[in-house]
């Protein structure tokens, strides 16, 4: 496990997280899982890891719901902390974020970039408890979301541009349309399981099981018949 939570005490563990509000905002542990407030337009809040996670071979996973009519919800990676600017202003970062009236989102903000890109967009239509999710492992990043049928990936490419080393953020945001409050549950970040680590392991239990004794076989049998003929001689 790197970092896991399931916001069930009511009260923001402060060894793990750090708390994010921009313009007034509030966030808070209660009701058993995250509440991110917002009043007004343009505000954002959340949490943050407080420590850097190695992204490269990581698996994270957050639920997502309503308590007002938020303009979205995110799971970002970026490599800077802030506490009081916008993060998706904030460079580099990768981020997969629920938009409302757009659907689901990748977005990406790397280092040579000069403004904020969104990767792709899947309308789909909101669900309470539907999960969003950022896989890297093999050099590759990928962005998925869950409704209840199973993880479906929606873009993915090389990890390049961001830094591996980043903070894990979890923010809700509001817009003029939009200024509802929402919640988050059951996060966890733990080590991704790829299918091409398997085939990798997989290739190192073929050379260790079936190589190996083969070459092994050959040379113990070359060795043996060169006995047999020195002895003939």
């Amino acid at each position: 496990m790197v970092l896991t939570d399931d916001f069930n005490d009511n009260s923001l563990d402060t060894s793990k997280w750090d708390e994010y509000e921009y313009l007034g905002a509030t966030v808070a542990e209660q009701n058993q899982r995250l509440e991110c407030l917002m009043t007004s337009e343009f505000q954002a809040c959340g949490i943050s890891s407080k420590e850097k996670i190695d992204c490269r071979n990581i698996d994270i996973t957050v639920r997502i719901g309503r308590i007002g009519t938020p303009a979205g919800w995110a799971l970002i990676l970026c490599p800077i902390k802030t506490y009081t600017q916008n993060i998706f202003d904030v460079r580099p970062h990768y981020a997969i974020q629920y938009s409302m009236g757009q659907g689901v989102q990748a977005l990406k903000f790397g280092q040579s970039d000069t403004e904020r890109k969104v990767l792709v967009t899947e309308g789909v239509e909101f669900q309470d408890g539907m999960r969003l999710r950022i896989f890297s492992a093999e050099d590759m990043i990928r962005f998925y979301y869950e409704k209840g049928s199973g993880w479906k990936e929606i873009y993915s490419e090389p990890y390049s541009d961001v830094d591996y080393d980043c903070y894990v953020y979890i923010v809700g945001g509001s817009s003029p349309s939009n200024i509802g409050s929402c919640w988050f549950d059951d996060f966890q970040a733990v080590e991704a399981i790829s299918p091409m680590g398997q085939v990798s392991s997989m290739i190192t239990n073929i050379t260790t099981n079936y190589v190996v004794p083969a070459i092994t076989l050959y040379v113990t049998s070359t060795l043996l018949l060169s006995v047999v003929r020195a002895l003939r001689e």
